[in-house]
């Protein structure tokens, strides 16, 4: 039986790679990515080889962080990461994922859903949602394609959950520029960084109505086990983003849900994190 074909590589990691409680989310999804690119120049095409000459590319629409063991900066010294990637839903949609692992403790899997692009020739990487080009297609084994595998919605499942069962305690927004330093090539905002924008937006909401709400600050101690983000449509450079934050607690889980819109009021992503139970 074909398996399919893995890209592995290792690093040895300093401290920015990490919180004071865990692997960094946002360095995470970084090496998951990259994780991918590095698949993709050992079985298919290096990335910019792919949209220069390919006119193809990838939007991350959809991620999903689900964290091991407990590790933090000093529990080791590096980070093996394997990555893998298959085309579903009629070739429109490519998964990748990755595990992260320090020797032999499991740190995070973190899985990235791509929209495929038809990218026009040029500079601009001006893109449009599209089945895979084939000359990408053709680097697929048969058993990394299943046509008909449409991908669960996790945001969606426990946005329904939520609602229907778990009354909210507090929310709150707050206003972030996207400036370059969030931004990648197209200047447009980086996927993983709307990561980092929504951790941004916990603590905000922990620093404004802790003393009115003490429960929120769990959202501080306790590490995080999972991140799940819908992405809908990007934001750009020098929008403005609004970022309206609710907490729930589910049994002994706190759930911080983050809607991230622009100006016109449209949802442009939908996370949500949720912390372990205190101990």
């Amino acid at each position: 039986m074909m398996v399919q074909r893995r890209s592995e590589f290792e690093l040895f990691y300093d401290s920015s790679y990490f919180t004071t409680r865990q692997l960094h989310p946002v360095a995470a999804v970084r090496l998951s990515f990259l994780g991918y690119a590095r698949w993709a120049a050992e079985h298919a095409a290096p990335f910019p080889t792919m949209i220069a000459e390919h006119h193809a590319g990838f939007a991350v629409v959809g991620i999903r962080l689900d964290y091991g063991r407990p590790f933090t900066f000093l529990d080791g010294t590096r980070l093996q990461m394997s990555s893998t990637s298959r085309l579903l839903s009629q070739l429109t949609l490519m998964e990748t994922v990755t595990t992260i692992v320090s020797d032999t403790t499991h740190l995070a899997t973190v899985s990235l859903l791509c929209r495929a692009l038809d990218v026009a020739p040029g500079d601009g990487m001006l893109a449009a949602p599209s089945r895979l080009a084939s000359s990408v297609v053709g680097s697929y084994r048969p058993e990394e394609i299943d046509q008909d595998d449409k991908p669960v919605d996790h945001v969606e499942a426990i946005l329904s959950r939520l609602d229907a069962t778990v009354p909210q305690l507090v929310e709150g927004t707050s206003q972030r520029l996207i400036d370059r330093q969030l931004c990648e090539a197209a200047d447009q905002w980086c996927f993983t960084e709307v990561i980092g924008l929504v951790a941004s937006a916990r603590e905000t909401l922990i620093d404004d109505r802790a003393d009115e709400f003490p429960v929120l600050r769990t959202g501080l101690s306790q590490r995080l086990c999972q991140v799940v983000v819908k992405l809908r449509r990007p934001l750009f450079l020098h929008d403005r983003a609004a970022i309206r934050t609710r907490m729930y607690t589910d049994h002994e889980r706190r759930l911080f849900v983050h809607h991230i819109s622009g100006a016109s009021g449209a949802v442009h992503a939908i996370a949500i994190e949720t912390l372990e139970p205190p101990q």
